[in-house]
């Protein structure tokens, strides 16, 4: 998610200055199980989504954007956590 990161500091924020943003897991296709040493086992996500709203500096509208970020086995490949995420 450092390519979304990026992303938002990189906003035309209004003079305020404020951001809202929120995220959280979905569970899918992409599910995955992990079990550590000595503990029970437990569900990866498929994924997560990320839903952020500022006001436009150049429109001085609100602004909503709505992000899905995969943990499929491309993603996983992208160590650098810079790849291209689905932006709806």
């Amino acid at each position: 998610m450092v390519g979304l990161e990026d992303w938002v500091y990189g906003l035309k924020l209004d003079s305020n200055g404020k951001i809202t943003s929120f995220s959280g897991p979905f569970y899918g296709d992409f599910d995955r199980t992990i079990r550590p040493s000595g503990r029970r086992e437990a569900l990866i996500p498929a994924g997560f989504f990320k839903v952020v709203c500022f006001v436009n500096k150049e429109t001085n509208k609100l602004d909503v954007r709505a992000f899905v970020i995969y943990q499929d086995e491309a993603a996983l490949r992208d160590k650098s956590g810079r790849s291209l995420y689905n932006k709806g």
